[in-house]
Parts: C-alpha cells; sequence; structure tokens
C-alpha cells in the first residue's frame, strides 16, 4: 500500500498497472496561482502575454484546465515556463505568475517577507478545475487476497489523519523530532499541517467523512487528465475506487 497523486493512479491504470484507491486523502486542491501586486494581474484574463510557472510531469494539467476556464488558450496566450522546487523564479520576477501549493510554498513567499496584501491569489479548485491530490493505492489483486489487511491499514491511516487534525501541536511535536537540522522550522510545519487539515477534512466534513469518495471530484479530474493527454482513454472510476474497503474500514474509524 502506498499514496499517491489520483493523476498518477490514472496514469498507472491507463498503462495497465492494476492500481486501486482504498480511500481518498485529500479532498481538494491545493494549488493557488500566486502574482504580485506589483504586476498588475487582478483578473485571470489579465495573464494574456505573461510567464506562467508551474511543475510540469502531470502537474502542469489543472493549470491548463485553469487558463482554459478562463478563456485563455494555455499555448498561445502565456508563456508556461517549467517551475523548479523553489520560489527564487517568483522572487526574482523571472515570471509574472507562479504555482504554489496552500501548504507549503504559498507560505514561503509570505515568509520570506511578502505580505498577503501585496499578493493576488487565483484559487484552482474556486475555479472548479482543481484535480485530487494524495490518494491511498494498493494492488487489486493484492486487495482481493488481503482485505482483512487493507481494512485494517485504511483504518488506521484515516484514524491516524484525524487525530493529526484535532491533535495538531502533538503531531508537529512528532514531525520535528524526525526533521533534519535546518530543513525546516515548526511555525513552517504549523502551518503545513492547519492548511493540509483543511483539504483532508474541508468544512462540512466529519471524522467519519475523512477518506470518502466524492464522485464529482474524481470525474472532473479524470475528464482534465483525459483532456489533456495524460491518460489515453476514459478513466474507468467504478473499477480504479475499491469503496467497500473505506465502506469497512470508516465503520470504526474513530472508535
Amino acid at each position: 500500500m502506498g499514496i499517491t497523486g489520483v493523476d498518477s493512479l490514472l496514469v498507472s491504470r491507463d498503462n495497465g498497472l492494476p492500481l486501486v484507491s482504498l480511500a481518498q486523502i485529500s479532498q481538494k486542491s491545493s494549488y493557488r496561482l500566486i502574482a504580485k501586486k506589483s504586476a498588475g494581474i487582478t483578473d485571470p484574463a489579465q495573464m494574456k502575454g505573461k510567464k506562467v510557472s508551474t511543475w510540469f510531469g502531470s502537474q502542469q494539467f489543472q493549470v491548463l484546465a485553469f487558463m482554459e476556464k478562463n478563456g485563455l488558450d494555455p499555448k498561445k496566450d502565456i508563456e508556461l515556463v517549467k517551475q523548479g522546487f523553489t520560489m527564487d523564479q517568483f522572487f526574482n520576477d523571472q515570471v509574472d505568475v507562479a504555482t504554489a501549493t496552500i501548504y507549503n510554498e504559498y507560505h514561503v513567499v509570505l515568509e520570506s517577507g511578502t505580505k498577503e496584501s501585496d499578493l493576488d491569489v487565483f484559487n484552482i479548485e474556486d475555479a472548479g478545475v482543481g484535480m485530487l491530490e494524495d490518494t491511498l493505492i494498493a494492488k487489486k489483486d493484492w486487495v482481493d487476497s488481503n482485505k482483512e489487511l487493507a481494512v485494517k491499514v485504511t483504518r488506521a491511516v484515516l484514524k491516524g489523519w484525524n487525530y493529526a487534525i484535532d491533535n495538531q501541536n502533538e503531531t508537529v511535536d512528532i514531525v520535528m523530532k524526525s526533521v533534519t537540522d535546518g530543513s525546516t522550522t515548526r511555525e513552517h510545519q504549523v502551518t503545513m499541517l492547519e492548511e493540509i487539515a483543511k483539504l483532508i477534512r474541508p468544512e462540512g466534513f466529519t471524522e467519519k467523512q475523512v477518506g470518502s469518495f466524492v464522485d464529482e471530484s474524481f470525474t472532473r479530474t479524470a475528464d482534465i487528465a483525459l483532456k489533456y493527454g495524460l491518460i489515453k482513454k476514459a478513466a474507468n472510476l467504478d473499477e480504479a475506487l475499491e469503496k467497500s474497503i473505506y465502506e469497512e474500514a470508516v465503520k470504526v474509524v474513530t472508535k
């Protein structure tokens, strides 16, 4: 069992690897597009002719979908730039718009001294083109042969996330015991957990809904993956989602 993005799950299945999702950990896209106020981009339409950076691989597709949703042709109207794993391009004005996860890079920018009031922020999820991220996976044949274990591990993961969300200071204490000295700060880890908690147990979700499958979100993710050629054929979500494991695991997840 492991964790991957739903896009990777769909690609694996498209390539013949029979992976299935046992629980959907994150319920919303963490992606934001950010621009400095000085760039004068207060509306997505104003990104036309601008340099927009994002991560490549399979990470760029919700950004492309965001552009099209707002009437921009991502092949003609913007210059798409490969983004590194730091925010240096944004800090150095090498790009006009950058991609940031709400739990990490966005706060890296704020921690650099930039104020929220100095930024224009565009929410991919709110635009209706967010792709699902972390999902709990296993091979289908393994699940069929190890259903009881799959249920137990899934239950443990869900209980662990609920505990982490409800006991954030303790959770960060545990994390800080394992980090490499100088690689992060407690303050940053506190912020990361606060933001990730909102993605895993968003407003309106109960403890027992953590890890649940929202069909609309999966369909949107699969549709975007197909539209931009990440997968070659339409995903069969009935086969990709092993809902019975989640349903069994959640029966006692809060006990």
